[in-house]
């Protein structure tokens, strides 16, 4: 799992980033056309606005007594003022007497794009914290920043959830990455097909044996066994949960132990990969990441080589 260079959300924080980076488009518009006369007073807008987040999100941090009905009255304050600055937002991106250049046409674009943003906040914490509803999770953005981050429940004691998204490898006997992607909206189970096409279409039959291949418990697909059973001499695909007998008897055999052991190497790949940068992303957008995912596996193949070259 690669994390992106994101802060932990909350709708509370989220509603704020969408309202401040309205109001630093609007700076940036107000250069570009030498001033807007309905905005003069956008750093006071500034100010209310951050005074009523820091109100709300102190009351949601520490809660106390009376903690709800504190919660619910800051945050009506709160809403109210980011809904006269959409209203304020949607009369200027309809002002028609603006002269707008190349430059202040674009940024009419992106204040448009954030104005959604804080709107979508606007409804949701309306949703959540007035009406008491559990927002569905696909509903949820987790970055305004960084829109392609996910939720991603480890269910481990140190850091069980996590901002970011899976990174699939695959490693050969010698521990080089041979192929890799990067997951969204994805489970592992859907990925065994695609990444074995892809082994056996760069590493052809004509060139290469294939023994064994083994995957964690969450890769189980009845499917993709059967279909690779056609390929290697031997799966390693434990089932998570309740087995058949059959499954039982081939997990408990000598063989499937053993090979089923060495595939725990992998764990101490993927602690090295963490090491070459994939701990987390600094760079910007979905093409960003994968770019540094890559580069990421790259040094990490580079050092590998050095390693077994050093001691030729």
């Amino acid at each position: 799992m690669v994390e992106t260079n994101v802060h932990f959300p909350t709708d509370i924080n989220l509603l704020w980033d969408s309202g401040r980076k309205c109001l630093d488009t609007l700076g940036h518009i107000k250069k570009e056309l030498g001033g807007l006369s309905s905005w003069r007073q956008s750093e006071d807008w500034r100010i209310k606005l951050k005074k009523h987040y820091r109100k709300t999100s102190e009351i949601h941090r520490k809660k106390g007594s009376n903690y709800k009905e504190r919660l619910k009255s800051s945050t009506k304050e709160y809403l109210t003022i980011c809904r006269k600055l959409s209203s304020k937002i949607d009369y200027t991106l309809k002002d028609k007497k603006l002269n707008h250049t190349t430059r202040s046409s674009l940024l009419l674009i992106i204040l448009e794009d954030y104005k959604q943003l804080l709107d979508k906040h606007i409804d949701l914490v309306y949703r959540r914290i007035i009406k008491g509803e559990k927002i569905p999770h696909n509903e949820k953005l987790f970055s305004i920043f960084e829109p392609y981050t996910e939720w991603l429940n480890k269910g481990k004691v140190y850091k069980n959830v996590e901002l970011g998204l899976n990174i699939q490898v695959a490693t050969d006997q010698y521990h080089f990455i041979v192929c890799h992607h990067v997951m969204q909206h994805e489970v592992d189970s859907q990925m065994v097909i695609p990444m074995s096409d892809y082994i056996v279409e760069h590493f052809n039959e004509q060139d290469y044996k294939y023994k064994t291949i083994s995957f964690d418990k969450n890769y189980f697909s009845y499917n993709a066994k059967q279909m690779l059973e056609k390929l290697f001499d031997k799966v390693i695909m434990p089932k998570p949960g309740k087995k058949s007998k059959a499954l039982e008897i081939e997990e408990s055999s000598k063989t499937f132990v053993a090979l089923r052991q060495k595939h725990s190497l992998i764990e101490s790949n993927i602690n090295q990969l963490e090491h070459h940068g994939l701990n987390k992303c600094p760079d910007k957008g979905i093409h960003g990441f994968k770019r540094y995912v890559s580069l990421g596996i790259i040094a990490y193949n580079l050092h590998r080589l050095g390693n077994i070259l050093k001691k030729i």
